[in-house]
């Protein structure tokens, strides 16, 4: 097998891992964020999953750097860049922002709080026509940067690279401490805060690691635990994209599965159709969540068995999220949204 694809295969099982701790921290958030169970059975529970997968969109941002910094991707020119680019996320950005527009628009009418046109358009200018999306709006920032990054990408020296990307992701743990970045007017400012993420998945794709397994999940086990009390003493500012112990966390095990991905006991193949579905869980599985929510989670518990309730959930809802992909995949027009 060329290097190239090893490269890929191990890129896959991240970005499925990804897109499971993104749908749990989805699932998990309410929970956490409710006022009245600070600190609470709940909370406490809430936080613990939460403090387990933050790291799924700072590794979406390190896969995408890994593959489009590479040199060993080449484009004619910016326009064949942009254009790729486009002719993969345009049809998905648009399909997908249309069935939440209207999700939304119904979900108001329900609530006897009709939405206004120019609420509409207001969150299409911040990127977040619902509250997943803004990932898709923030990852154009990256795209329009990508050529320029590639330029200093190749000539630029190992270490000169690693200073860029800690500088990079200094700025953005300073910048996150008085500004949201997901709560920017317009969705192309959301990009620079994840500017160091991108260009350290690149370095991860690019260096040969030595350290054994067990010594990367110790260090991870010990960042868990400091974000979990962190978030206790200091509620807001670990249990984020930007917090140091997160940051660690997404790149050590990013190091860890790209050290030991050969030893999952599960055939490449299969793990790569699972990866092909990513996209489409992490675009399906919101409505799903709604629906569940919308129906008391069709008499499940959640809060009497919060720290079971939570997986189960994020297995049903990955599950079907997966099957629906799978469906689209199947149907012409469909497929390319996905």
């Amino acid at each position: 097998m060329k290097e190239h694809k090893k490269d890929l295969l191990w890129l896959n099982d991240m970005r499925f891992l990804a897109a499971l701790a993104i749908i749990f921290v989805h699932i998990a958030q309410p929970f956490f964020s409710a006022e009245e169970t600070l600190h609470s059975s709940s909370w406490w529970i809430s936080n613990f999953y939460l403090s387990l997968n933050m790291w799924g969109v700072p590794v979406f941002v390190m896969i995408s750097g890994a593959l489009l910094l590479s040199p060993e991707r080449q484009y004619n020119s910016l326009t064949d860049f942009y254009n790729r680019r486009l002719s993969r996320l345009f049809l998905p950005i648009l399909f997908w922002t249309l069935i939440y527009l209207v999700l939304l628009y119904i979900r108001n009418i329900t609530l006897g709080e009709p939405t206004t046109l120019s609420y509409f358009l207001l969150s299409l200018i911040k990127g977040q026509p619902y509250y997943h999306m803004w990932y898709l709006y923030m990852v154009w920032g990256l795209y329009l940067v990508t050529p320029f990054l590639r330029i200093i990408v190749k000539h630029a020296s190992r270490s000169d690279l690693i200073f860029f990307a800690s500088l990079l992701m200094m700025l953005s743990i300073i910048a996150s401490q008085f500004t949201n970045p997901h709560d920017q007017k317009f969705f192309l400012l959301m990009f620079p805060f994840y500017l160091g993420y991108f260009v350290t998945g690149y370095i991860i794709s690019t260096t040969k690691f030595n350290m054994r397994s067990i010594q990367i999940v110790g260090i991870l086990s010990l960042l868990l635990i400091l974000t979990i009390f962190g978030e206790y003493y200091f509620l807001g500012h670990f249990v984020h994209n930007f917090s140091p112990t997160m940051i660690l966390f997404a790149i050590l095990l990013m190091i860890l599965i790209k050290s030991h991905h050969y030893k999952i006991p599960i055939d490449p193949t299969k793990r790569q159709k699972l990866a092909s579905f990513s996209l489409g869980a992490y675009l399906i599985h919101p409505a799903l969540l709604a629906i569940f929510r919308k129906f008391n989670y069709f008499g499940i518990p959640m809060q009497e068995y919060l720290f079971i309730t939570i997986p189960l959930l994020v297995i049903i809802i990955t599950t079907i999220s997966l099957l629906i992909a799978y469906i689209f995949s199947k149907l012409p027009f469909l497929k390319k949204t996905i």
